[in-house]
């Protein structure tokens, strides 16, 4: 979990060296707040769901929602990952999951992989 989190600052804090973001109103993120340009910017590539009222900025992700915002905010999420999608089998990710596009991307193009036990534990 730590990982993830680690990744994720270090996405967010590039992601904020570029450009300025464009208006989106979280309650918990005001635009004086050292998180905002991160966020917009996620906001904007649909990394993350604008519909909310909060954002929850030190609330931790799990690991499935931090493949996803990866994928989308590195622009990887459009890649062809085609192939044998029969080898692509974790135990507790069903097809029918939320996140199992993802998962497959990321595993396809090696940014992750799964446990040993066969296991995602998003």
């Amino acid at each position: 979990m730590r990982k993830i989190l680690i990744v994720i600052s270090i996405i967010a804090l590039f992601i904020a060296s570029y450009g300025y973001a464009y208006a989106q109103n979280f309650q918990d993120i005001p635009r004086v707040s050292r998180f905002y340009r991160a966020v917009e910017h996620l906001v904007n590539k649909g990394a993350i769901d604008a519909d909310k009222s909060f954002f929850h900025s030190f609330r931790a992700v799990n690991r499935a929602e931090a493949v996803k915002m990866i994928l989308i905010a590195s622009g990887r999420d459009k890649e062809d990952v085609s192939g044998d999608e029969v080898r692509f089998h974790l135990r507790d990710v069903k097809n029918s999951e939320w996140y199992y596009p993802h998962a497959f991307r990321a595993i396809k193009l090696g940014i992750i992989s799964g446990y040993p036990d066969g296991t995602f534990r998003g």
